[in-house]
C-alpha cells in the first residue's frame, strides 16, 4: 500500500507557477502567447485533414464529423487570431525567447496530423479509420492545452473563450472515439473530463 501510495505521489505533475498579469506597456504574458499560436497551428491543421476526410472517409457518419469538425476549428481558428491581433500576437512566428521546447505534446499534435495529411494521397482509399486514429491521439494535447490556459491565465478573455471551447472539443473526440470502435480502434479507459470548476454548473470567470 505504501509503495503504491509512493508511486502515485511521483507521478503527480507540479503546479506550474503563478501567471502574473502584464504591465503597462508589457505585452502579454508568454504563455498566453505561446496559447494563442498553438491554439491557431492546431486548429489549421485540424481543419485541413477533416477536409481531407470529408471528402475521402468511406461511410456518411464519419464524413459528417469530419465536416463538422473542420467547420468548428476554421471558427477557433478564427476567433483565436482575432484574439491574438488584439493583444499584438502573431500565430505565424514566435519571436526570439518565445519558442516552445522541441519534442512536446503540441508538437507531437501537429506531426501526427502532418502525417495524416502526407499519408493521404491524392486518388488513395478510404481516410476515414486514420481520422479517427488521429482524433482520438490528438485530443489529449488539445484538452492540454485548453485546460491550461482555462486554469492559469490572468486574462479574462482568454480564460472565458478557453473555457467554453472546450465543450465543443470534448462533443468531437466522444464522436470520433464511439466511431473508432466500429473501425476497431481502441477507445479509451476513460474520456478526459473537464475539471469540476468547468462542470455545467460553473462557467467561465466574469
Amino acid at each position: 500500500l505504501a509503495a503504491g501510495k509512493a508511486r502515485a505521489q511521483a507521478n503527480i505533475a507540479p503546479a506550474p507557477p503563478p501567471r502574473l498579469p502584464p504591465q503597462p506597456g508589457q505585452g502579454p504574458p508568454l504563455e498566453d502567447a505561446r496559447f494563442l499560436r498553438n491554439a491557431a497551428a492546431l486548429s489549421g491543421a485540424q481543419a485541413e485533414a477533416a477536409a481531407l476526410a470529408a471528402e475521402r472517409a468511406g461511410d456518411e457518419e464519419t464524413r459528417r464529423l469530419a465536416a463538422s469538425l473542420g467547420e468548428r476549428h476554421r471558427r477557433l481558428a478564427e476567433q483565436v487570431r482575432g484574439l491574438a491581433r488584439a493583444r499584438g500576437v502573431s500565430t505565424d512566428a514566435p519571436r526570439t525567447g518565445e519558442e516552445e521546447p522541441g519534442g512536446g505534446p503540441m508538437a507531437r499534435a501537429r506531426q501526427r496530423l502532418e502525417g495524416f495529411r502526407t499519408a493521404a494521397a491524392p486518388g488513395g482509399g478510404d481516410l476515414g479509420r486514420e481520422f479517427l486514429a488521429a482524433q482520438i491521439d490528438v485530443h489529449p494535447a488539445l484538452v492540454e492545452l485548453y485546460q491550461t490556459q482555462a486554469s492559469h491565465t490572468t486574462d479574462r478573455e482568454l480564460g472565458r473563450f478557453a473555457i467554453t471551447s472546450l465543450v465543443g472539443l470534448q462533443e468531437d473526440f466522444a464522436a470520433a472515439a464511439r466511431l473508432g470502435e466500429r473501425h476497431g480502434l481502441r477507445r479509451p479507459d476513460r474520456l478526459l473530463a473537464n475539471p469540476p470548476q468547468y462542470g455545467p454548473g460553473a462557467g467561465p470567470p466574469r
